[in-house]
């Protein structure tokens, strides 16, 4: 797609269902449970789960793309987020996968050198998925080895990407005339960077780096609360009805 640019929405969105029940296949992981007895009942149904994580993995996949519109946005909210999961790894002695978060948000970290608050150089289709696909299977797997750790902490952390996916789509549905695949510019930072050019006398590359640095308070503060609230559930729901 980067380099044609004629992949389209329903292949990719096939591609990142297949990546995630090759995750299932090969992981062995899947959601099996949230702490919450009637959602439980239907996740101990294994193709209940699988289909679930399916759908969660090609979600977030899908979600940083969608939030790939301003400098530095994706890659400062994936690393804040894998930094996130690093640290709860780290506290819950799974160190395997602590490493594993940290380096990825250290490639983001070097990433952003080159794409905040100049864009030398873009994440694209590519770097997008790659990442939302690992930030999901990190989502699945830490609350799956930590007990410790709450399925919702993981959901508070990738809440940004995830919450814009599901208003995007549902604004789509509702909107007459439009197509629940077609690109469009009523994505949340698309309105604060649209903001900023009729309210301010700023030069634009100013407008356009004040409004990536608003956004980055999002998933910064997510992150926050759900390392702070990381297995307490009820201010971890609490935290993401805030969000919303």
């Amino acid at each position: 797609e980067d380099f044609t640019g004629r992949v389209s929405a329903h292949l990719r969105l096939w591609v990142s269902l297949f990546v995630g029940g090759m995750f299932c296949f090969v992981s062995g992981y899947k959601i099996s449970s949230v702490n919450v007895d009637l959602i439980d009942f239907f996740l101990s149904v294994p193709i209940i789960s699988t289909c679930l994580t399916i759908l969660a993995i090609a979600s977030l996949a899908n979600s940083i793309n969608i939030i790939d519109g301003l400098n530095g946005l994706a890659g400062s909210s994936t690393a804040f987020m894998t930094i996130s999961f690093g640290f709860l790894a780290s506290q819950s002695g799974d160190d395997q996968l602590g490493i594993i978060c940290y380096t990825l948000a250290a490639s983001c970290l070097g990433f952003l050198l080159l794409n905040f608050p100049v864009g030398k150089i873009f994440l694209g289709d590519g770097g997008a998925y790659f990442l939302g696909s690992w930030l999901a299977a990190i989502a699945i797997i830490i609350p799956e080895r930590n007990a410790d750790i709450s399925p919702f902490s993981s959901l508070l952390i990738i809440m940004y990407p995830f919450y814009e996916l599901f208003r995007s789509f549902f604004r789509r549905i509702l909107a007459a005339g439009e197509h629940v695949f077609w690109a469009d510019d009523k994505h949340l930072h698309s309105l604060v960077f649209r903001y900023m050019k009729t309210r301010s006398n700023l030069s634009p590359h100013i407008q356009h780096t004040l409004s990536s640095l608003i956004m980055m308070t999002l998933p910064l503060t997510c992150c926050c609360w759900a390392i702070f609230f990381s297995s307490d559930m009820v201010l971890l729901v609490f935290g993401i009805f805030i969000f919303v």
